[in-house]
């Protein structure tokens, strides 16, 4: 069996919620236990709302298109 790219998810995950949410670790769950000031997590502000919705959109597309990408490779890969 092989081994989880830890790595690759933690990427991907950041990819595909654009810094809007963290990505959950033993350390980081420690860390913001004596983080009384917040300061450790750092999100993506827009000045306005378009910028915002502009933004998550070509994240969705790029998404998308990734996972297009990889079924049109998995399905050539299991045909030989």
């Amino acid at each position: 069996m092989g081994s989880i790219d830890t790595k690759a998810i933690r990427d991907s995950i950041r990819e595909q919620t654009g810094d809007w949410f963290t990505v959950p670790s033993f350390f980081g769950g420690m860390g913001r236990v004596i983080d009384l000031f917040g300061v450790l997590n750092v999100y993506r502000y827009f000045d306005n709302p378009v910028e915002a919705d502009i933004d998550a959109m070509r994240r969705d597309f790029r998404t998308v298109g990734r996972d297009i990408r990889y079924a049109i490779e998995a399905e050539k890969t299991s045909r030989g």
